[in-house]
């Protein structure tokens, strides 16, 4: 008779930003807030949490992956306002709505 084992295996994990959960956390949220309003940057506050643990420059190396993704979408849409707007201006008449 041939012995059948079965394996399980399971993961759990989420990331979650500028989503403050205790009094420590909301105070820190708003001097964020207040930094960014001064200085005009945007800041971000990253909890990551993964089972099985992740080392921290597996971490790293995801956060630094996913910034490089966020920083060619800006791009990307940049460059395509900037076209937008060239096309305003060579063709208005292509944006200028008809009234009823």
């Amino acid at each position: 008779m041939e012995r059948t084992e079965r394996i399980s295996v399971s993961w759990t994990w989420g990331i979650r930003c500028n989503s403050p959960r205790g009094w420590r956390q909301q105070a820190g949220q708003a001097l964020l807030r207040l930094v960014g309003w001064i200085d005009g940057r945007w800041l971000l506050a990253v909890d990551i949490s993964a089972k099985p643990a992740l080392p921290n420059r597996e971490i790293s190396q995801c956060l630094r992956a996913g910034l490089e993704h966020a920083s060619r979408l800006v791009g990307d849409s940049a460059r395509n306002a900037c076209f937008e707007e060239a096309l305003r201006q060579a063709r208005p008449d292509l944006y200028e709505q008809d009234t009823p």
